[in-house]
């Protein structure tokens, strides 16, 4: 993993550590499915 995701990761676990659960549940949502983007992309690059 990049350093830039894992401190991103790493910013949205404090913050979700300060919100309500529906807040943290979507911050998950939308990292899960950037995260599937960003491999769809590098796999895009690699092949």
């Amino acid at each position: 993993m990049k350093p830039i995701l894992s401190l991103l990761l790493l910013a949205a676990l404090l913050q979700s550590c300060q919100k309500e659960e529906e807040k943290v549940i979507n911050i998950w949502l939308v990292g899960d499915s950037t995260m599937k983007e960003l491999r769809g992309l590098a796999g895009r690059k690699i092949t």
